[in-house]
C-alpha cells in the first residue's frame, strides 16, 4: 500500500463537517468559531483545517465547565421552558372551531329555522304539501 505521511496524518483527524456533525451544528458556524478564535485547538495545512480527537474532547469539558447553568439546574430549566410552552400553546389555540362569520350565521339559522321562515323542514314539508294538491 503505497500512502504518505500527509494521508496518514488527514486520516486521522476529523474535519469541520465531522465537528459539525459531533455538535449537531452547520460547518459555517464552526467556521466561524474558528475565524473568531473559539473553535477547538486545530491544525491547518493550507486550506485543509483538521481536528485531533483529543483536543475536541477537551474543548467540550471546557465548555461545560465554564457553562452559565451549573448542570443541576439543566433540568428544572428545562421544565420551566417545557410548562412555558404549554401555556403557550394552551393560549393561542383555541379550544373549538373557529367563530362563525354573519353569512354562517344566517345559514346555519336558515336551516335550523330560527329565520321566522320555518326551516328547511318547513320548506321540504311546504313543497311537499305543494305537491299533494296537483
Amino acid at each position: 500500500m503505497n500512502t504518505t505521511i500527509h494521508d496518514h496524518f488527514i486520516a486521522k483527524r476529523l474535519t469541520v463537517k465531522d465537528l459539525a456533525e459531533r455538535l449537531d451544528v452547520a460547518p459555517v458556524t464552526v467556521r466561524r468559531w474558528i475565524g473568531a478564535g473559539e473553535a477547538p485547538a486545530h491544525i491547518r495545512i493550507g486550506r485543509i483545517i483538521r481536528f485531533r480527537l483529543e483536543d475536541i474532547e477537551a474543548w467540550e469539558i471546557a465548555a461545560l465547565r465554564s457553562s452559565p447553568l451549573p448542570l443541576d439546574d439543566l433540568q428544572s430549566r428545562a421544565d420551566h421552558l417545557h410548562n412555558q410552552l404549554g401555556q403557550l400553546r394552551a393560549h393561542s389555540m383555541p379550544a373549538g372551531p373557529p367563530p362563525l362569520s354573519p353569512t354562517e350565521h344566517y345559514w346555519l339559522d336558515e336551516i335550523r329555522g330560527n329565520n321566522g321562515r320555518g326551516g328547511l323542514d318547513a320548506a321540504e314539508e311546504a313543497k311537499g304539501s305543494a305537491g299533494d294538491t296537483d
